[in-house]
């Protein structure tokens, strides 16, 4: 709420002298149209109530008068309030009438709902929806005070007509002058701007003319003003055309009479006076507009180092306007190697949350030529019910111009937990193994010292967090593994979460590139999936479309060799150490081998996440056209063709045929089916396959 003065008013007697010394009431207010119904008094402290002013010459029927906003009423019985009269909504009209005596005197009505102490708006309508009063207000100033009506005689809906004042419920307090210099009913001509088009300010001034009217507006390298000239009852100014996916803010500068205004927020909604320009592009996928100054944007692609940028952030969901999000800050995400790629993953810090996230991050996909495996991965995993991520391809525009596909994947925090009903749990997250001591890799293993959980891992949860970790890490690699994961791991989404591992060939998951859940409520753990750039085939070895590694891989039966090392996962090892565990997964695997990954299905949704990508796909592969790693040193500069895309495309459904076919066989030789044939067939069949395998056939891997 605006404080209008800088102490409370305790009484009438000095509400008058406070009103009587304030230099803008020197001057008498001209009101701007006579009022009808208007709203007097808001007490947000219980006992709550509001309080409505019949402001007119005559009678006023109420009925199908309604309140919306933070109150909701409707007016249904033919009742009538005579000019002068007042009546009363509260929350509990007992309660009021116990604590004024003066509300006795008035009609008082129940409501349902609350006036939020944090503040709020009200609006006020007739009964045909024409709107004849607002109020916003701000947080609650305090048991046995409430906000007020300064001005009785005046449409004027902002800020400046209210003050903080004691409760009078019922009593109608005395109309005052209204400070000079008002403004309200800021308008835009055109809402949406487009390029090469100007934008027209318009406004209602009350009182007498200004000295000094007018309009201030910049952005990122531009600013500027314009005068506002009185067009009939409104002022207006001219705001010179706009770049295109810009956000210009701008301000109201009113001077007169020794005094000045700067009027930077609406005064009705309280939103920042702001609009965006933009022409609608031809895409099917979101459209994320990013404005910085010249500078920055010059710094941002030169110098790929820890370095913050402030930007401005607007949104074109699929099929909806653009919308502004907020002043955000980018900064390059990865290690030092990635930093240094010319197209980098970002990490967009927000100020105010959008669609539930407090933060976005901007994956580059770098080594995917194709910019859909993680989209298909994160997909793949959440169908067979594993606690992961969301993941999209969205458009990145900078300052008007395409600057990239990108992959936005959903970050993973207290929100993310709160959305998949995981209220009281804990996320674990590995630190970067790079250049670490090797015995305090993130790869499940247990510690010498506690002080070694929280410096090899990051978590939110304190001191106890980490000492839970301790007692779950400890346990699986203890006698009685079996029956600590048992009690502790969710066994069901861990196997989905080994399955589709498996599916993918996710090997860079050993020591990085997941996360840790603990569930507090459940006391259950469970593995959550993350950048998945090294899939579907992807081999560690610089090979591409690997099919045919074993099940295990990442356990110690079958490390992973990266680097001059072995590396494997203690808790992976553990529970593939238990037969009834194995069981579980080679289950788990069987039923996602029917029901999702095979290379039709597959086919499907990467022909479909292509089709509405593909324009970007092009441009992006002109933008940005070192799209691999290096080769002796020198970078990789492969220019995409439309062919390119469809190859890659095509890629996804073939290495899931391949793939499902190689594990199947696993299954099959470890679990074979049922023969109805007598011992001579099944002899015929086993030489048979002997003397394949001799003359060079593929022996069906071990689990």
């Amino acid at each position: 709420m605006h404080r209008l003065t800088r102490q409370r008013v305790n009484n009438a007697a000095a509400l008058a002298a406070v009103l009587t010394l304030a230099p803008w009431a020197e001057a008498s207010a001209t009101p701007s149209g006579a009022p009808e119904l208007v709203i007097t008094e808001v007490q947000q402290v219980a006992p709550e109530f509001l309080e409505i002013y019949n402001a007119s010459a005559g009678p006023y029927q109420l009925k199908g008068v309604s309140l919306t906003g933070d109150l909701q009423y409707v007016f249904l019985d033919e009742r009538t309030l005579q000019p002068g009269e007042a009546i009363v909504l509260a929350q509990s009209p007992r309660a009021l009438r116990a604590a004024a005596e003066s509300v006795w005197e008035v009609p008082c009505l129940p409501f349902r709902g609350r006036i939020r102490n944090e503040g709020g708006r009200i609006d006020l309508y007739d009964g045909q929806g024409r709107l004849l009063d607002a109020v916003r207000y701000g947080r609650a100033p305090g048991e046995g005070w409430s906000v007020q009506r300064r001005c009785l005689t005046t449409t004027y809906r902002g800020e400046l007509n209210w003050l903080e004042a004691p409760e009078t419920p019922g009593v109608v307090p005395p109309s005052w002058d209204l400070p000079e210099l008002a403004a309200d009913e800021l308008d835009l001509r055109p809402r949406r701007a487009r390029p090469n088009e100007g934008v027209v300010v318009s406004l209602r001034l009350h009182g007498k003319p200004p000295e000094l009217a007018q309009v201030e507006w910049w952005g990122p390298g531009r600013e500027g003003s314009a005068p506002l000239v009185q067009v009939g009852q409104r002022y207006e100014a001219q705001i010179p055309p706009q770049p295109d996916q810009s956000t210009t803010r701008y301000r109201i500068v009113l001077a007169g009479g020794g005094i000045e205004r700067r009027i930077e927020q609406d005064p009705l909604s309280g939103e920042e006076l702001r609009f965006l320009c933009f022409a609608p592009l031809s895409t099917q996928l979101p459209v994320y507009c990013l404005e910085l100054a010249p500078g920055d944007e010059q710094a941002l692609q030169l110098h790929p180092a820890r370095q913050r940028f402030k930007a401005n952030l607007s949104v074109a969901e699929p099929g909806r306007a653009l919308r502004y999000v907020g002043d955000v800050e980018l900064q390059a995400q990865g290690d030092e190697d990635r930093r240094r790629w010319a197209k980098r993953s970002w990490r967009v810090e927000l100020r105010e949350p959008y669609r539930g996230m407090k933060g976005l991050r901007l994956r580059t996909s770098w080594r995917d030529a194709s910019r859909l495996r993680l989209v298909l991965g994160f997909d793949l995993y959440r169908r067979a019910g594993v606690l992961s991520p969301r993941a999209r391809l969205v458009r990145v525009q900078l300052n008007g111009r395409f600057f990239g596909l990108y992959t936005e994947v959903e970050e993973v925090d207290q929100a993310f937990l709160r959305r998949n009903g995981l209220r009281s749990a804990t996320v674990y997250r590995p630190r970067n193994p790079r250049g670490r001591d090797p015995s305090l890799q993130c790869d499940g293993r247990a510690y010498e010292l506690p002080s070694h959980y929280e410096a090899a891992w990051y978590s939110d949860g304190g001191v106890k967090a980490f000492t839970a970790l301790q007692r779950f890490v400890e346990g699986y690699q203890g006698a009685d593994a079996r029956a600590h994961l048992e009690r502790t791991l969710d066994l069901e989404r861990y196997s989905s979460y080994l399955a589709v591992t498996a599916l993918l060939h996710h090997w860079d998951s050993v020591n990085r590139n997941f996360l840790w859940c603990y569930d507090r409520t459940q006391g259950r753990w469970s593995v959550i999936p993350w950048d998945l750039d090294r899939t579907w085939g992807d081999h560690y070895e610089g090979m591409w479309e690997v099919t045919h590694a074993r099940l295990d891989l990442g356990s110690e039966d079958n490390p992973v060799q990266w680097g001059g090392r072995l590396w494997w996962n203690r808790l992976r090892t553990a529970f593939l150490a238990q037969s009834p565990f194995r069981a579980l997964l080679r289950d788990r695997l069987a039923e996602l081998l029917q029901q999702e990954f095979d290379g039709q299905r597959i086919g499907v949704r990467a022909r479909a996440l292509a089709a509405r990508a593909k324009q970007e796909l092009l441009l992006d592969s002109q933008r940005w056209a070192r799209y691999a790693s290096k080769i002796e040193g020198r970078p990789v500069d492969k220019p995409r063709t439309g062919v390119h895309l469809e190859r890659d495309r095509r890629s996804f459904g073939r290495y899931a045929r391949a793939r499902a076919s190689f594990l199947q066989n696993a299954l099959d030789a470890r679990y074979p089916r049922s023969s109805p044939a007598g011992p001579f067939v099944l002899l015929a069949l086993g030489v048979g396959l002997g003397l394949y395998l001799l003359r060079g056939g593929l022996t069906p891997a071990p689990l």
